[in-house]
C-alpha cells in the first residue's frame, strides 16, 4: 500500500497545526482541502463526515494499515500520526503522550480567540484562558527543568510538544507576556521554533484572519 496523508479543515490556522508542525519536523509531506462555510454545512448535512459533522478530518493510509483510516478528533489525529511514524516505545509512554496531548486541548479555545478576534477576542475572554493558561505553563516550566523536550528528556521532541508549541503560540498572539516568568519554557519554544522543517513551516504558514463566525 502507498502512503499519503489527507486533511480535509477550513482555511484557518486551527486544530491541524500540531499535526502540520509534527510532519513538517519528520518530514512527511500531506495533502490539504479546504472548504467554505457553505460547503462544510452541506457536508454536514450529508452525513460524510463523522460525529455530526466535525472537522478538521484526517484520512490516513500506510503499508501499516490494513486500509484508510479516517478520523476527525484533532488529539486523535495527532496521536495516530505518532502512533504510524513515530511510535511510542511501549504502553505507559502512549498514554503519557496521549494525557499531555489531551492536556493541550483543554486550553484550545484560545485558537478561536486568535482567528475571532472581533466576535471571540474579548478582553473578558482573554484574560480568562491566559489565567488558565498559566496554570499549565507553570507545570510544564517545572517539566522542562533540566530536560530538553516535555515528555522524551533528551534528543527528539514528541509530537506532545507540537500540541504544546501549537497552545503557547497562539497565547501569545493574544497576550505577548504570557510566559515571561517561566524561562524553561520560554527555551524549549525557541527550540522547537528552531527544528528544521519546523523553521520552514513557520516562515510559509498562512496568516491568522477572521473568518466571520465563531462555529470553529
Amino acid at each position: 500500500a502507498t502512503q499519503s496523508v489527507k486533511f480535509l479543515y477550513l482555511p484557518v490556522r486551527g486544530r491541524l497545526e500540531p499535526s502540520f508542525l509534527f510532519l513538517s519536523y519528520l518530514g512527511i509531506p500531506w495533502q490539504l482541502e479546504t472548504t467554505n462555510w457553505t460547503d462544510f454545512r452541506k457536508l454536514k448535512r450529508s452525513g460524510t463526515i463523522p460525529y455530526a459533522g466535525q472537522l478538521p478530518s484526517m484520512t490516513l493510509t500506510h503499508p501499516t494499515l490494513p486500509s484508510p483510516i479516517t478520523t476527525t478528533q484533532s488529539s486523535t489525529i495527532l496521536s495516530l500520526l505518532s502512533d504510524t511514524f513515530d511510535p511510542p516505545k511501549d504502553k505507559s509512554e502512549a498514554i503519557s503522550r496521549d494525557e499531555c496531548i489531551n492536556a493541550s486541548i483543554d486550553l484550545g479555545y484560545c485558537t478561536r480567540l486568535a482567528n475571532f478576534p472581533t466576535t471571540l477576542g474579548k478582553e473578558k475572554d482573554v484574560k480568562e484562558h491566559v489565567r488558565k493558561a498559566r496554570h499549565y505553563f507553570s507545570y510544564l516550566d517545572s517539566k522542562l527543568e533540566g530536560s530538553e523536550w516535555i515528555l522524551r528528556g533528551e534528543g527528539k521532541p514528541g509530537s506532545e510538544d507540537f500540541a504544546w508549541f501549537h497552545i503557547l503560540d497562539i497565547t501569545r498572539t493574544v497576550d505577548e507576556g504570557c510566559v515571561k516568568k517561566f524561562k524553561n519554557l520560554q527555551r524549549w519554544h525557541d527550540d522547537v521554533k528552531s527544528l528544521d522543517g519546523v523553521r520552514e513551516y513557520l516562515d510559509n504558514r498562512p496568516e491568522l484572519g477572521e473568518l466571520g463566525e465563531h462555529t470553529l
